[in-house]
């Protein structure tokens, strides 16, 4: 019933449930009397609180390190012509969001706009422009960077409240009350009196949403190709080996600004396009499945054969829409695609993906220098969780120390500035007094190190 789900999941969370519905389909409601039952299993308002948090956690960064800076949310009023690339990128597709919800609105498909702005809070803000802004914010000072991001993440939060007030009334509210309210006694009392927002046709940029997309497809290719070999992104590496799909992508990808943003999401030093033969290996696998019905007695002949076939040869009789004749034993059978699986190995230590005309290589050789730079990087991970252990601000300064052995403290010592940077350590010292207990003990490259921190 209704008023009992409302009650235990929230009234908020069944108006989202019901809108994020087709009403093409039945309507699944979650299971409110068994929960405690279905350990190990997302229910399905738990999935749903889990994605308005994002949003939340979106306006609470804003938030903190506005009353950290002490800014008035919607104090900075910076020209869009004034904006970075980046804060350009998210208001185009903020303006295609409004744009969307209009039509969604307009036309009852409220659940196609539910899909749309749950990409765009996740991916497009929470994902790609707040992690990629947090250095903006982070920073001393108040140039025009820090504050063109304070403007652009207020307008984009600002809009989605009035975006999304119909959906999600007091969610909304309480993040208007407080955004804006709080700082504006003049603005309206409530944002359901706020007209809705219009889409600006001049900050649509198709353009910069293609090459950043680009970008982020291409980023999404190298970390695929991190998890298969196992390496973590804080681990540098040398080098990223491509062949873009077409001659737009290489443009995008020849552009410097936009390259340093790909290498530096993946950790790699540089980026090399393949001019000639891809550096790979094209591996052929028999489908068993496919051809033991039809091969029959000479099933065994023909997978043994199969494998030692020219991969070029197959691929272009496929690609042509013809089978390839391998004659087994004196008798020709007939390959068809689905007959064969083509998979790719790479050479000169490349771990690689090919999909369809886009190539990617990444090189998985770690230098004793690489490694070095991943043991400082690791190090800064420790000590980013102690700061969140031992309850410190985000703005606080700290006495860092520590004590380990010579291969940790030779990575440390090289990279000791850019620990300090990113632990607002103002001192980084050596300590061969420190013992467990007051210092915490963390695990680096198979070696214990102790690391203690005392806020200024």
């Amino acid at each position: 019933e209704f008023n009992e789900a409302a009650e235990t999941i929230g009234a908020e969370i069944m108006r989202y449930l019901f809108a994020a519905q087709n009403t093409v389909n039945n309507l699944n409601f979650p299971d409110i009397h068994h929960r405690k039952k279905q350990k190990g299993k997302r229910h399905l308002d738990e999935e749903i609180r889990r994605k308005l948090l994002t949003f939340w956690n979106c306006y609470s960064f804003y938030i903190q390190y506005a009353e950290v800076d002490g800014v008035r949310p919607g104090e900075y009023d910076v020209r869009y012509e004034e904006r970075t690339q980046l804060d350009r990128w998210i208001l185009s597709r903020l303006q295609h969001l409004v744009q969307h919800a209009h039509h969604s609105y307009t036309n009852y498909q409220l659940h196609s706009l539910i899909g749309r702005w749950e990409h765009f809070v996740e991916e497009d803000l929470s994902n790609w422009y707040l992690r990629r802004s947090r250095r903006r914010f982070w920073k001393s000072g108040s140039d025009l960077d820090k504050r063109a991001a304070y403007a652009t993440l207020y307008e984009v939060l600002h809009t989605c409240t009035r975006l999304m007030a119909p959906v999600l009334p007091f969610l909304m509210e309480e993040v208007y009350q407080n955004l804006v309210r709080s700082a504006d006694e003049t603005a309206p009392v409530s944002v359901h009196l706020l007209d809705f927002p219009g889409a600006d046709q001049e900050r649509m940029d198709v353009d910069l949403e293609t090459s950043i997309g680009t970008v982020i497809r291409y980023k999404n290719l190298g970390l695929s190709l991190r998890n298969k070999a196992n390496i973590k992104v804080r681990q540098p590496l040398s080098r990223l080996v491509v062949r873009p799909g077409n001659d737009t992508e290489r443009a995008v990808l020849e552009k410097p600004d936009l390259q340093a943003v790909l290498l530096e999401e993946l950790n790699v030093k540089k980026l090399e396009f393949v001019e000639g033969d891809l550096p790979i290996t094209t591996l052929l696998k028999p489908n068993r499945k496919a051809l033991g019905p039809r091969l029959g007695k000479l099933m065994r002949a023909a997978t043994d054969a199969i494998p030692g076939l020219e991969a070029s040869s197959l691929r272009s009789a496929f690609d042509a829409g013809e089978n390839y004749l391998l004659f087994v034993d004196g008798t020709a059978v007939s390959l068809e695609p689905g007959d064969v699986f083509f998979s790719h190995q790479g050479l000169e230590g490349l771990e690689v993906v090919l999909q369809d005309d886009t190539f990617v290589g990444l090189d998985t050789a770690i230098t004793p220098e690489l490694a070095r730079e991943g043991l400082a990087r690791d190090f800064v991970r420790h000590v980013q969780n102690l700061r969140k252990e031992r309850e410190l601000n985000i703005e606080d300064r700290i006495l860092l120390r520590y004590k380990a052995g010579a291969d940790v403290r030779r990575a440390v010592e090289e990279w000791a500035d850019y620990i300090k940077d990113e632990t607002l350590a103002v001192r980084f010292d050596e300590d061969a007094s420190l013992a467990r207990g007051p210092a915490k003990e963390i695990k680096l490259a198979g070696d214990e190190v102790l690391v203690d921190l005392a806020r200024v």
